[in-house]
Order: C-alpha cells, then sequence, then structure tokens
C-alpha cells in the first residue's frame, strides 16, 4: 500500500506540534478510542532509497471567455442547465 504524504504548512495547533516532535527524533502514537492506530515518527533516512508517491497534477479548467454584460453567475447557472 503506498505511503500518503502531506505537507508541515498542512498541520496547525497539536498536529504540528507531533510534526516538530518527529523532527527532533520523537515518535508518536496517534489512537481512536484508546487503540494505537497510527504512528508519526521520523525518517531514519532520507535517501534516495525513500520513494515518496505523486500524485497527478492538478487540472485546472480552461478559461471562458464572456460576452459583453453578462454576469458570471448567468454563465454559471447555463452551463448548470
Amino acid at each position: 500500500m503506498p505511503a500518503h504524504t502531506a505537507k508541515v504548512s498542512d498541520f496547525d495547533g497539536p498536529a504540528a506540534t507531533v510534526i516538530r516532535r518527529a523532527r527532533k527524533g520523537e515518535a508518536t502514537v496517534i489512537t481512536a478510542n484508546g487503540q494505537p492506530v497510527a504512528q508519526v515518527a521520523p525518517i531514519p533516512s532520507a535517501g534516495p532509497e525513500l520513494h515518496l508517491p505523486r500524485g497527478p497534477k492538478p487540472r485546472f479548467a480552461p478559461r471562458i471567455r464572456m460576452p459583453e454584460g453578462a454576469s458570471l453567475s448567468d454563465a454559471v447557472i447555463e452551463d448548470r442547465r
């Protein structure tokens, strides 16, 4: 099963504290209803043997050219019909 990745900036509050602890070399066990379900720990080696999966590149909607005087809400309503 591939690993999931997240940026440190995705975390705040108590989760950021867990990340800071991992950076210092500490492991943290995550529990749900008192049962351990996960562990956040430092990576022993971040060398070339570590493969982080890459997700798909984000896809952006093409730009829509709107007629003179048309509103965005009118274009959305028309597109949904």
